[in-house]
């Protein structure tokens, strides 16, 4: 290349980037507040030549969606301008996937635009046509031709079919018209209705069509130009083209706008992100994909330098499924990336089984490497790696979800609830209305009898639908195959590629996540604060049972099971607690109320259900309730063995609760064996004063002459050795205040 060229390349980038980079650069596409109304309005024209390639597309779709964002920012709508050209010798060569893909872009990420126009100067033929009738409108030059779409000799491509059927029913196309330009064959009539309307009718379906509409003449759709083919005149004649123009300057008079020409290929290459998805798909791996999703997101809106710009989302999925809610949880934010201009992949790498095939469904496409497998919707893998069913009343529920969420991203609804409902038959049939292979339930046959003719049995009732990647190309699910992602992004042009780590944020909160780590974070936490309680001021133990506590809510927060209610409720128990221990001494509503409010906030902090419904969150409930017991088996066991062993311990013998002894053990006054506390009641020594043998934090001992008393003290603390006086004294219970 030369260097002028080189140079020509540079200024023209370095005036693209400006335009769709930077704010300020809105100023010659937004229409200014004081401007003559009549002033013409930018458009942004984006010369296609054929063949169109996944790189082509994935560059429009970067520059376009940008350039859309900045325009909801400066408040005006954009006009898009897509010219078709071909290259002579690869006139009509363009292969379907790309094409389906551009026509699908600008069905639902270009919408906000106030219109898609279509400029086709020259003959056009092929699955270029595509989207082309998927603009809003379309323009054509004096010498240019639309059709056919499927080249003479060639199998009509029953993919094809189903997309100009979305086309139809999106931009109000007739769709027997579009059948007739993608099968030459068809024999497609011109019908005129005594109410002036003109309507494409298949030969076929003319008897059923004229017992219900008044037809005044009927003739051949196709004039001398061919099968499948209109002419510039024909196509303005039906309404298919609402312009005929010999330049551009035309388009701009009649639209009242200024062009703006824009050479996508001096667009920087996508950027791709890449997501793994790998085991088990549980809450935190949810959290990570719908974090990552959000920071494209923001970034996308946040208006990010091209450098730094992710178009393209990729989730690289080997997963046999997960939990339900989770799944969904991540599907949704992955489906919601295409409002953002940002497309979705899931790429299969082995399995996308149960729950993790609504990961898939929620991306735009399905790329699968030639072994893998997607569907079979029919169990749950529980945190603990155990497989379960999924609760036969919860089926027509998912299969629903299943359903929605395949219609939203433009899958096969039927298909997709068929992984989830066993029940279900499907059967592959050939529409004689289009020639197009479908597939449909025998019902939906019946219902249309001499239509459809039945080729095979795609699914028997009894299971679940599971697709190899054979039967999901065939049926339309999964769009391509690939060996690698690395050259499937080479095909498609990008470039760069980032991955997605998980922190080691992400990594410790699912491990403390687990119902084992979880147990040992309760054992800690209240073996501690037991330990505490015998220990004299606020120590290590102390510190341990915080510290324990606060992993342990802090991971199931980020988790999702644990929200402010339980930590709330948790801490209200907790403060109870402290409350009946000291402030109102007795063991009453104080204590089992704050007991009764920390087991239960333990319990709903380890799931997201309140209460359980289905079979599996029994079983959820099942196996917390039986770690908290087995946890709280163990704090007991723990605290005996702890009160036996600890005071034979040189350090923690003088830190434990115990009474006063001699130097030989016994416990001494003088030369008197002191008497331990009876049972019978300590009315007599109301007023009495003496000194704390050990720490009263508030419960401890004193010694009131030659009795060694248990005590309660009226305040938090009384430390060892000092003088007090009995306040009070109820049965066997004596509450004593410093003096």
């Amino acid at each position: 290349m030369s260097s002028i060229r080189i140079v020509s390349r540079v200024l023209v980038l370095t005036v693209l980037l400006g335009v769709l980079g930077s704010d300020w650069s809105l100023a010659w596409v937004a229409p200014q507040k004081d401007a003559d109304p009549a002033r013409p309005a930018a458009a942004l024209l984006f010369p296609i030549t054929e063949p169109i390639t996944h790189e082509e597309v994935e560059t429009i779709r970067t520059a376009v969606g940008d350039y859309l964002r900045q325009a909801a920012k400066a408040n005006f709508e954009p006009v898009i301008v897509l010219e078709f050209r071909a290259e002579p010798a690869k006139a009509g060569t363009s292969e379907f996937y790309p094409c389906s893909e551009l026509a699908d872009v600008l069905m639902k990420e270009f919408r906000s635009a106030r219109s898609t126009i279509a400029y086709v100067p020259e003959s056009l033929s092929g699955y270029a046509l595509l989207p082309v009738l998927a603009c809003d409108e379309v323009v054509v030059g004096p010498e240019s031709g639309l059709g056919p779409i499927t080249r003479d000799g060639s199998a009509v491509n029953p993919l094809a079919s189903q997309m100009l059927e979305t086309i139809a029913q999106s931009k109000q196309r007739d769709f027997s018209l579009l059948k007739g330009m993608l099968d030459p064959g068809a024999d497609l009539r011109e019908v005129r209705t005594n109410d002036g309307r003109v309507t494409f009718v298949l030969a076929q379906d003319l008897p059923e069509f004229e017992r219900q509409h008044v037809v005044t003449t009927i003739q051949p759709a196709w004039d001398e130009s061919g099968r499948g083919v209109l002419t510039p005149d024909r196509a303005r004649a039906i309404d298919l083209a609402k312009l005929l123009v010999t330049s551009r300057d035309q388009i701009e008079r009649h639209y009242n706008v200024e062009l703006k020409a824009v050479d996508p290929s001096l667009v920087g290459a996508a950027q791709a992100l890449e997501i793994v998805v790998v085991g088990m798909l549980d809450q935190s791996k949810a959290d990570h994909i719908k974090r990552q999703v959000g920071q494209v997101v923001r970034a996308r809106l946040d208006g990010t330098s091209a450098e730094g710009r992710v178009s393209l989302v990729i989730l690289r999925i080997d997963s046999v499924g997960g939990e339900p809610e989770a799944a969904k949880e991540a599907a949704e934010a992955v489906a919601g990336l295409s409002e953002s201009g940002i497309h979705s992949v899931a790429f299969i790498e082995n399995e996308a089984l149960g729950f993790a095939s609504f990961l898939a469904l929620g991306c735009d496409e399905i790329v699968m490497r030639p072994d893998a497998r997607i569907g079979d919707i029919s169990h749950i893998v529980t945190r603990e790696g155990s497989v379960m069913p999924v609760d036969p009343k919860l089926i027509p529920i998912y299969s629903e979800e299943a359903r929605e969420l395949a219609k939203r991203k433009f899958h096969s609804e039927l298909l997709a609830a068929a992984m989830v409902n066993p029940d279900i038959e499907i059967v592959s049939v050939l529409d004689t209305q289009s020639n197009a292979v479908i597939f449909l339930t025998p019902a939906e046959v019946a219902a249309n009898p001499g239509r459809y003719v039945v080729r095979e049995k795609f699914k028997q009732a009894g299971q679940p639908l599971r697709l190899t990647s054979m039967t999901a190309i065939q049926s339309g699910v999964a769009k391509e195959t690939s060996n690698d992602l690395a050259d499937w992004l080479d095909s498609r042009g990008v470039k760069k590629l980032r991955t997605a780590q998980p922190t080691w944020v992400d990594h410790l909160v699912e491990t403390l996540n687990t119902q084992w780590m979880g147990g040992l974070l309760l054992f800690i936490g209240l073996f501690m604060l037991i330990l505490e309680l015998k220990l004299p001021g606020v120590g290590l133990p102390a510190i341990l049972s915080a510290l324990a506590f606060l992993l342990f809510f802090w991971s199931h927060y980020l988790g999702r099971t644990a929200d402010t209610l339980e930590i709330v409720l948790f801490l209200a128990g907790m403060f109870s607690i402290a409350l009946e221990l000291f402030v109102l001494p007795g063991f009453a509503v104080f204590g089992v109320s704050g007991i009764l409010m920390v087991l239960t906030s333990v319990i709903m902090a380890c799931h997201t259900f309140v209460w359980p419904t289905t079979e599996y969150e029994f079983r959820e409930l099942g196996w917390t309730v039986s770690k908290l017991a087995l946890t709280i088996v163990a704090v007991t066991v723990g605290a005996v063995i702890s009160g036996k062993f600890l005071p034979s311990l040189p350090f923690f013998r003088h830190l434990i609760l115990m009474p006063e002894e001699s130097a030989g053990g016994g416990e001494m006054l003088g030369s008197k064996p002191l008497e331990i506390e009876s049972l019978g009641p300590f009315s007599h020594l109301l007023g009495e004063r003496g000194k704390t043998t050990t720490v009263c934090r508030p419960s401890g001992r004193a010694r009131f002459g030659d009795e060694l008393v248990d005590v309660t003290a009226d305040g938090f603390f009384i430390e060892s050795g000092a003088s007090v006086q009995v306040i009070e004294a109820r049965g066997s219970q004596v509450i004593v205040k410093r003096c």
